[in-house]
């Protein structure tokens, strides 16, 4: 499997803005510049939108070529939301539902970028990587800074693409704060 990402994002604006609020793009675009991955973007409005994308993922050419699959989304515990407001949400059994029968995640990293989604029992994200035949399954517990995020999965896909060993990246994560600590950043 390739070490390519397919990254797919809300298509939804904040309320009275209209500037560009997406944030996945400038990482993926970093990432292929620094790192050479290449990846696929999709802004995704509707559950039928991405439906249609995840039985699309599952064609062998996007298998082969692209082991990452990023959601950047609003959520909340044990769902992905569509929109701000938490009225459009998808649960990770639902996104089980459908993917399973085209194999879309098998051996593949699946990455929530999402407020809280992963925030429930383990045993529900142990059943759905099961279920769905992933290598792994990461993502927030917690409120997510955008920033933070950024740069936590800018170290996460570094280590996901340096290594094949799930182990030494939840290592290699886990050690990221000595290895900031060597950098010998100060602030007079």
């Amino acid at each position: 499997m390739e070490k390519d990402i397919i990254c797919f994002e809300t298509g939804e604006f904040a309320k009275y803005r209209t500037d560009n609020q997406f944030a996945a793009l400038p990482l993926l675009e970093f990432m292929k510049q620094q790192m050479g991955i290449d990846y696929i973007y999709r802004q995704i409005v509707t559950r039928q939108e991405l439906e249609y994308y995840l039985k699309k993922i599952a064609d062998k050419h996007f298998q082969n070529k692209f082991g990452v699959v990023y959601f950047s989304f609003h959520g909340e515990p044990e769902n992905l939301s569509l929109t701000q407001n938490g009225k459009n949400n998808i649960s990770l059994n639902d996104i089980a539902d459908m993917v399973t029968p085209y194999d879309s995640f098998l051996n593949r990293h699946i990455h929530f970028s999402t407020c809280e989604t992963l925030k429930c029992d383990e045993e529900i994200i142990k059943r759905f990587k099961r279920k769905v035949g992933a290598k792994t399954v990461s993502g927030y517990t917690e409120c997510v800074d955008s920033t933070a995020a950024f740069i936590n999965e800018l170290a996460y896909f570094h280590e996901i693409f340096n290594y094949t060993s799930v182990t030494t990246y939840k290592k290699h994560m886990a050690d990221y704060q000595n290895q900031l600590n060597k950098l010998g950043f100060t602030i007079v």
